[in-house]
């Protein structure tokens, strides 16, 4: 639109200067055109100089920009693609910044509008002009996969808890959670023997069987433990991302109040995985689990129709699945966490309590 407009700017004195015989106005409009003539061999030189990527640095991601020759260029435009794995929406990014001689890193504030793990990947990235007259792209640059995930925004949630009385009980011993613990009833895990590991807990058959020292870990048992059940009623990212926020208000409430919890959710052929969340961090990396449990494409418009096999997944299938592979389970709140407003699931919470 700027060169429109200068173009149309030079056009309207060169026919001025046509009528009125003026040798300044035809020395002003041929300087105008070779003005904009040596913008666009600036723009193609630059062209070639310049470099850029997407750059990863631990869990952060930028754009590096290598510029070579002494002149900076004046304006560089990029547009940055963050692919959302489930369900191919794309979020986008654009961003314009001047770049020196040499290497640059360039961060850029990407918004993200759904929770979820995904790809970036560079869209147009170009180079103009100071008057933005041209806009020439640079050379090729790579698309990189990450290991960036969307954490869900932070949102307060008003829950109580009552730890004096079990309801929903399924029989009065307390439920044995995947957490390593001493209750040598229940076993957490078998691993190979470290140094240190006492004797009495090795695994003697498994040793014999793979000629290699294999020791058992317990459980840890709790008698105060909430559980989560995630339900993803809908093949949306925005259903998924949803849920996902709402977990995260729910549980990060319970962990302020130094009460754990247990999580339940199914993964993209429906098997129910579990958690248990004891810390913020633990809880972090539940949410990243939850991410990583769902195939890339899972929420894709473009294939759903065609995956008819491929049905939504209730809390109450979740539930139901979980209580009949560990029987003897009790809780003091089975929750079923859903897409619907905070505000809601609230004054579901506060109505069980009652209750």
């Amino acid at each position: 639109m700027h060169l429109v407009i200068y173009l149309s700017l030079c056009l309207f004195l060169i026919h001025s200067a046509l009528l009125s015989a003026s040798k300044t106005l035809i020395i002003i409009s041929v300087f105008m055109l070779l003005v904009a003539v040596c913008f666009f061999i600036l723009c193609i030189v630059q062209r070639y100089l310049v470099r850029a990527e997407l750059y990863q640095d631990g869990g952060e991601v930028t754009l590096l920009v290598e510029k070579k020759g002494i002149l900076p260029v004046a304006k560089m435009n990029a547009v940055i693609h963050f692919i959302y794995d489930q369900s191919g929406e794309v979020s986008i990014q654009r961003t314009s910044f001047s770049v020196p001689p040499g290497r640059t890193l360039v961060d850029f504030d990407c918004v993200f509008p759904f929770v979820g793990s995904g790809t970036f990947r560079m869209g147009k990235c170009s180079v103009s002009d100071p008057l933005s007259f041209f806009g020439i792209p640079v050379r090729k640059y790579k698309k990189i996969r990450t290991e960036v995930d969307v954490q869900p925004a932070f949102e307060e949630a008003e829950i109580y808890v009552q730890s004096n009385r079990l309801t929903g009980t399924i029989s009065d011993r307390a439920i044995t959670v995947n957490h390593i613990g001493d209750d040598p009833s229940e076993t957490f895990q078998v691993r190979e023997y470290h140094p240190g590991d006492m004797i009495s807990r090795t695994h003697w058959k498994l040793t014999a069987k793979r000629d290699i020292m294999m020791t058992r870990d317990f459980a840890k048992e709790s008698d105060s433990q909430y559980l989560f059940v995630l339900s993803f009623t809908k093949n949306t990212q925005e259903c998924f991302s949803k849920v996902l926020t709402n977990y995260y208000a729910l549980a990060a409430r319970l962990l302020s109040m130094d009460t754990n919890h247990m999580v339940l959710w199914p993964d993209d052929e429906g098997s129910v995985w579990d958690g248990f969340v004891n810390t913020e961090d633990d809880l972090e990396n539940i949410i990243l689990m939850i991410c990583h449990s769902f195939d890339a494409g899972r929420f894709d418009k473009n294939t759903l129709a065609a995956r008819e096999a491929l049905s939504p997944v209730s809390g109450d299938v979740v539930l139901e699945e979980f209580l009949s592979r560990t029987p003897g389970s009790s809780f003091i709140k089975q929750f079923i966490i859903t897409d619907e407003p905070l505000d809601i699931l609230q004054g579901r919470w506060a109505e069980d309590e009652e209750d």
